[in-house]
């Protein structure tokens, strides 16, 4: 599993830094402090381009 921490992205709970996860089938945003987790969609227009460009280069139809 890959973390990359988003400093431009802010939890909707308790405003700390949210982690996007690349795990071995999904990707999805995490907060550090409290533990929410987030699907991509909830963060849509706040996700930079960098990030855009990791997220869809990832395969995730493993077996």
């Amino acid at each position: 599993m890959r973390k990359r921490v988003l400093k431009n992205l802010k939890c909707k709970y308790c405003k700390n830094h949210i982690l996007v996860v690349f795990s071995c089938r999904y990707v999805y945003l995490l907060c550090n402090e409290c533990g929410a987790e987030f699907k991509i969609s909830d963060y849509l227009d706040e996700i930079d381009e960098e990030t855009w460009d990791m997220i869809s280069r990832r395969s995730c139809d493993r077996a």
